[in-house]
């Protein structure tokens, strides 16, 4: 149901965004994508149901019902604005990119590019972590991006609107200004990259990937990657913990923290957790949709949880 709802987005209502955006400022998008994003609250209840429980289990039963409500809501709603900014990548501008982005940290970013060997930025797919490429990059920084928009996971049936989905995805994602790497892909590219002092951006909770392992996150055990860090070691390139929060009402605030630079790994992510839990606690709706569609891909196929506890429960 929801790629059937993601596909009436793409296909039917793409151009008349787009010539919207003709005769209005870019965030009155939003307003529709809230409309649209309530309505799909109300016609996917199995999916509301995921989330309020989700979040009711990181919260430890504190929220209430009414308030477990409207994180789903915004949840739904977030979902949809996604998809829009997904949708109209290519539009962006400069001032557009200002008129629905704020910044916070980006001083920290150039500290480590002052020291020539190129920056990490690490990331979960907390809000709309795809808006950090057009946003840096029409900034003037130097992007590339490790990863998958399409995983090859093991069992997962694709049908023919997921497959139409994923085909107009990647024909809109290959106008971002930036590099891409596919995980799988010998990474001698991104070596080069941060040789040449450009910024390398790896999502560390994603289905696949190496060196993956369980930390404590608030009462559960998430699964994360390490690998970004054994690359920093090789490297010198130092390694900054980057969010892109959805904020109330729908614009951007990406975040760019200081650098982790502890001897262990595991201490690291520990420090990037802490962050991750400030901002959930915050906003929990930004997290709360990746957690739904990981919890959807896991009951189908039975790969890698995103939580160990999941696993438990089969």
């Amino acid at each position: 149901m929801i790629d059937i709802v993601k596909w009436v987005l793409w296909f039917p209502i793409r151009e008349t965004l787009r010539f919207f955006l003709l005769i209005v400022p870019y965030h009155y998008v939003y307003n529709i994508g809230n409309l649209l994003g309530t309505i799909a609250y109300y016609l996917l209840p199995l999916n509301r149901k995921i989330v309020m429980d989700e979040v009711n289990i990181l919260m430890e039963g504190k929220l209430s019902n009414r308030e477990l409500k409207y994180i789903a809501k915004e949840t739904f709603r977030m979902m949809i604005n996604n998809e829009i900014d997904g949708m109209l990548f290519e539009d962006f501008t400069p001032e557009r990119i200002k008129e629905v982005t704020e910044f916070e940290g980006i001083e920290n970013l150039d500290a480590a590019l002052n020291k020539g060997k190129g920056a990490i930025l690490i990331l979960v797919h907390f809000g709309w972590h795809m808006h950090v490429i057009p946003a840096l990059s029409l900034l003037g920084y130097k992007i590339c991006q490790v990863g998958d928009f399409e995983p090859n996971v093991a069992n997962e049936r694709k049908g023919i609107i997921k497959n139409a989905l994923i085909k107009k995805r990647l024909r809109n994602a290959e106008k971002l200004p930036m590099t891409f790497i596919k995980a799988q892909d010998f990474l001698r590219p991104l070596y080069n990259t941060l040789k040449e002092n450009k910024i390398v951006i790896i999502a560390i909770d994603g289905p696949i990937g190496k060196d993956k392992k369980y930390f404590d996150f608030m009462n559960r055990k998430i699964s994360l990657s390490t690998s970004p860090f054994r690359i920093a070691s090789s490297t010198g390139a130092q390694i900054l913990p980057l969010f892109n929060v959805r904020k109330e009402d729908q614009k951007h605030k990406i975040i760019i923290g200081d650098p982790l630079t502890d001897e262990t790994e595991d201490v690291n992510i520990k420090n990037f957790l802490e962050i991750l839990q400030k901002e959930f606690i915050r906003r929990p709706w930004n997290y709360a949709l990746y957690i739904m569609y990981n919890r959807v891909r896991f009951a189908k196929i039975q790969g890698k949880p995103l939580f160990m506890e999941w696993d438990l429960k089969k």
